[in-house]
């Protein structure tokens, strides 16, 4: 029974692996939950991205809790309810600002059982928020990370351009300035994790200038006095005679 059931830990931690390695290059670890952030920088948006990796051990624990109806086998509803866990964990733990806006429509993206039974290890649950770019072409950014994994590993945050996007600068408080891509962290914040950037866009769509309307109210103006001015000479008796 204990073969069989690392033969299929083990099945379940390389097809996580796999999985993880063709989306972010992450993975799971034996004894420690991990976190991954990557803050995608768009034209028109952010997308802010945070996977975490319950590993080999805690994961089986986890599937086990997650095993509700203690069949062996995690249903989708039973991976769905574990998500939604973590979605409300995340949501109250991790602040995410853009240009002064606090943005906290995260959702479930996926829970990634490898195979659904009660009996492996590792799996990862996928959670994203993004939020549309306001008018400018200069925009700045704010995430603190207060996230209390059990077991904690590593935490690593990445932030990534795209064409037509460039990063100003990126630092983690205290510091008020720098310009770091990547921020690796050992177990959970203390109390906290705050990595601020700045970033440009390159032809920005910007709102079209509001130009005063008075030169062409005092123009009007003239115009109508002008015609006015007219009429009334034309009307005179001596224009008549």
């Amino acid at each position: 029974m204990r073969r069989s059931i690392l033969v299929v830990s083990l099945a379940v931690s390389l097809v996580v692996i796999l999985v993880a390695g063709a989306r972010a290059h992450v993975a799971p670890s034996a004894d420690v939950n991990n976190r991954y952030i990557k803050i995608a920088l768009l034209r028109d948006s952010v997308r802010v991205a945070v996977t975490v990796f319950f590993g080999e051990r805690p994961g089986f624990a986890e599937r086990r809790r997650m095993d509700a109806d203690g069949d062996g086998a995690i249903d989708a509803a039973e991976a769905r309810a574990f998500g939604e866990r973590v979605l409300r964990d995340v949501g109250a733990a991790i602040a995410f600002d853009l240009d002064g806006r606090r943005i906290d429509a995260w959702t479930l993206e996926d829970v990634g059982m490898g195979v659904a039974t009660a009996a492996a290890g590792a799996f990862s649950v996928d959670l994203v928020v993004r939020a549309p770019l306001g008018d400018g072409d200069e925009h700045a950014l704010r995430l603190e990370d207060r996230l209390q994994l059990p077991a904690p590993g590593e935490e690593q945050i990445r932030i990534e351009e795209s064409p037509g996007v460039r990063l100003v600068d990126a630092y983690r408080e205290p510091d008020s300035r720098g310009l770091q891509t990547t921020f690796d962290f050992t177990g959970n914040p203390g109390p906290s994790r705050t990595i601020r950037a700045r970033f440009h866009v390159d032809g920005a769509v910007r709102p079209p200038p509001v130009r005063p309307i008075w030169p062409w109210a005092v123009a009007a103006g003239a115009v109508a006095l002008a015609a006015v001015a007219v009429a009334l000479r034309r009307s005179s008796p001596r224009a008549r005679q």
